[in-house]
């Protein structure tokens, strides 16, 4: 049954299926590479990894951030992160090409137990940004008034390690 479908036993067969393992892979890219560069090596990529066998699912741009420090002089960077299921040889194949690449600065592939359906951190951080102050409700990121919640608390409340000025006088 199994031969028909290229696999000489059921071996080779369960070997093949329990090969292929799902991965993160996020890189960079030069701050100074054109976006049309960007989305061609994004399918550079891509298509390396499908011709080995395996499948590029989702693909996020994070877009040009700054680098917490200088990597190679380059002080930016396009952010991308794809989610990989594919065979190991395949994964080594794409990094010795990414390797070669002078335009990636740096790659992490991480294999991972399953992929994560919502967006990633980052892409919610960027939506966040759009949308208005990242991480907090609308209840806290409206101005507080003086005199009023937080601002009447932190008002109120006097360092414990300072002594008044009574004190220091007696």
């Amino acid at each position: 049954m199994l031969a028909c479908f290229g696999y000489k036993s059921e071996v080779s067969f369960i070997y093949r299926v329990i090969a292929l393992a799902l991965y993160e892979h996020v890189f960079l890219l030069r701050g100074d590479t054109p976006s049309s560069h960007v989305e061609a090596q994004i399918a550079r990529f891509s298509a390396l990894i499908e011709e080995q066998g395996g499948k590029v699912g989702r693909v996020e741009q994070w877009g040009l951030r700054s680098l917490a420090y200088p990597i190679n002089r380059n002080r930016k960077a396009y952010y991308t992160l794809m989610n990989i299921v594919s065979e190991r040889p395949a994964i080594d194949e794409m990094e010795r090409q990414m390797k070669l690449d002078d335009q990636v600065i740096r790659f992490m592939t991480i294999r991972v137990h399953a992929h994560d359906d919502e967006p990633s951190p980052m892409t919610k951080l960027r939506e966040g940004v759009r949308k208005g102050t990242p991480g907090r409700s609308d209840s806290e990121s409206a101005p507080q008034e003086p005199g009023t919640g937080a601002h009447r608390a932190r008002a109120d409340r006097a360092p414990s390690h300072k002594k008044s000025t009574q004190e220091v006088r007696s």
